[in-house]
Parts: C-alpha cells; sequence; structure tokens
C-alpha cells in the first residue's frame, strides 16, 4: 500500500472534486458558491499570491485542502494566511493533514513570508499547535 501524499495547487478541472470536502466545514455550501470561490482562490494576481492547495493520493484521491493568501502585514511584511483547512480519510487523513501544513511553511517561506496565519475548526488547532503554529479558531465551526 502506497502511502504517499502529493501536494499541489487545486486545478480548474478540480474544483468539483473538492466539493465535498468543501461541504466538510461548510455543510450548508452550494456547488455554484464553492465553484466561485474555488474560482476567484484560482485566479492569483501579483504581487500577492492565492490560491488553493490540495493534498492527493497515489490513487489519485483528494484527502485534504487549504485555501491560501499571501497578504501585507505591517510588523512582518508578508504573511501567509491559510484558511478552509480540512483533512479526511480512514488514514489517510493524518498524512494529507501534515503534509499540507508542511506545503504550508514550504509556500510561506517561498513567498518571504514571516509567518502563517490559519484560521481552522477546532479539531485541527492541536495538530497546528503541534507543529509550532497557532491557529485562530474559525467562527464558523465553534461549538
Amino acid at each position: 500500500m502506497d502511502l504517499t501524499v502529493r501536494i499541489e495547487p487545486l486545478a480548474p478541472a478540480q474544483i468539483e472534486l473538492a466539493y465535498p470536502l468543501a461541504q466538510a466545514i461548510a455543510a450548508d455550501l452550494t456547488l455554484e458558491r464553492w465553484r466561485g470561490y474555488a474560482r476567484a482562490m484560482a485566479a492569483s494576481r501579483e504581487p500577492y499570491r492565492h490560491g488553493i492547495m490540495g493534498a492527493w493520493s497515489s490513487a489519485g484521491y483528494l484527502h485534504g485542502m487549504f485555501g491560501y493568501r499571501v497578504a501585507p502585514d505591517l510588523a512582518l511584511g508578508r504573511v501567509l494566511q491559510i484558511d478552509n483547512f480540512v483533512a479526511m480519510g480512514i488514514g489517510s487523513g493524518a498524512r494529507a493533514a501534515t503534509a499540507l501544513i508542511g506545503a504550508a511553511r514550504a509556500l510561506a517561506a517561498a513567498e518571504d513570508c514571516g509567518a502563517v496565519q490559519a484560521l481552522v475548526a477546532p479539531a485541527f488547532a492541536p495538530l497546528f499547535d503541534s507543529h509550532g503554529l497557532v491557529p485562530v479558531l474559525s467562527p464558523s465551526s465553534r461549538g
């Protein structure tokens, strides 16, 4: 069994494949709203990039994703903001989540960001803490 997780930007042709994952964090999300969000995030403009990163299994299944944007910050110059972080799958969810966090760190370094700011569901907060990232709990997911 191959346990490889591949991280890459979500391509326009993959937007609908990611819809079930998006619904896991926003149950009332319509397909049309998801398409609009995903298309807007994929249309990156300089100087501050944005997009959606996906975690794919070697079998071609999407197990996780997060939205990101590089934003100016008064104290740090540039920061990588991530949101809509989700990772799922029996046995593969933890690998996908860890790989996505690694990808966020690598992206922040590549974009010369002084920090990663993560807006996440409470279920993912301990994982972010364990990787030295301070999560901010998503208002829509607070109990």
